[in-house]
């Protein structure tokens, strides 16, 4: 997971559970909501990685011509 994303997942755990916004048994699908949400990002960093890779590669079959 991306640190900042992570440390944000878990500064609104704190305050979810600080302020009372959630049953303290629905804690456990909250933390889980919010790690899924992280895990986005690396996801998305993952798509973008390929697709530029697929890029270059593209490039490079056509300068070779």
């Amino acid at each position: 997971m991306v640190p900042v994303e992570y440390d944000a997942s878990n500064r609104a755990l704190k305050i979810i559970k600080d302020l009372g916004l959630v049953a303290p048994e629905q804690m456990r699908g909250c933390k889980k909501v919010l790690r899924a949400a992280g895990r986005t990002y690396v996801i998305a960093l993952a798509s973008a990685a390929v697709t530029l890779l697929r890029l270059l590669s593209m490039r490079g079959r056509r300068s070779r011509r």
